[in-house]
């Protein structure tokens, strides 16, 4: 598995991936990708 490093990039892929499939799953990555921060932080 190859982890994706660059917070740009990760916001880049996910901001397709939302214009491919729209859907409330965007949001509910958004506040992952921020309790992980907050976790490691």
């Amino acid at each position: 598995m190859k982890y994706i490093l660059d917070r740009n990039y990760a916001k880049e892929l996910i901001e397709w991936a939302y214009q491919q499939n729209p859907g409330p799953w965007f949001k509910h990555s958004i506040n992952v990708a921020r309790a992980t921060e907050n976790i490691l932080i």
